[in-house]
This record gives structure tokens, sequence and C-alpha cells, in this order.
């Protein structure tokens, strides 16, 4: 049984709006850590909405909500509602 999490962001330095990401279980991710500002390499399942700032392509991304859902499991999205 694989797990997997869903991540809802926003664009840290736009009015862009917030979307949801799906990040794998062992991926390997780019943060900054807020406590030291230093960006380290971390896994997706050590990842935490209060400590880190998530980039994806270079760009940074505050993590709003966060949500691990295990293959297998009736999927919903972050706001508690049915997948379709």
């Amino acid at each position: 049984m694989s797990t997997q999490y869903q991540a809802l962001i926003k664009e840290e330095s736009t009015a862009a709006p917030s979307y949801i990401t799906t990040i794998e279980d062992n991926e390997s991710l780019v943060v900054r850590d807020l406590a030291t500002r230093a960006t380290i390499h971390i896994r997706a399942q050590e990842l935490s909405l209060y400590r880190h700032t998530l980039f994806i392509d270079g760009v940074a991304h505050r993590i709003l909500h966060l949500v691990r859902v295990q293959s297998g499991q009736s999927r919903s999205n972050l706001c508690g509602r049915e997948a379709r």
C-alpha cells in the first residue's frame, strides 16, 4: 500500500489562486526551512506546513494544508468532499 500526500499550496510572491498538488511518499523535495531559512532536500513524508516552504520548479509555495492519502482508500479533496 503506497502513500501519497495532497497539498493545498499557494505561490508565495503573487496573488495567484491556490491549487492542489499530489506528492509521492518517497519523493525528494526542495524546501526552505522556516526556522533556519536554509534551503534543504527532504522526503515527502517529512514535509510540514508549519516548518517548510515548498519549491516547485524554482518557485516558492506556501503550504496551506497537507493530507496523507493511502492508496486503496477513497480519495477526497481537501474540502472533505468525495473526489470524482
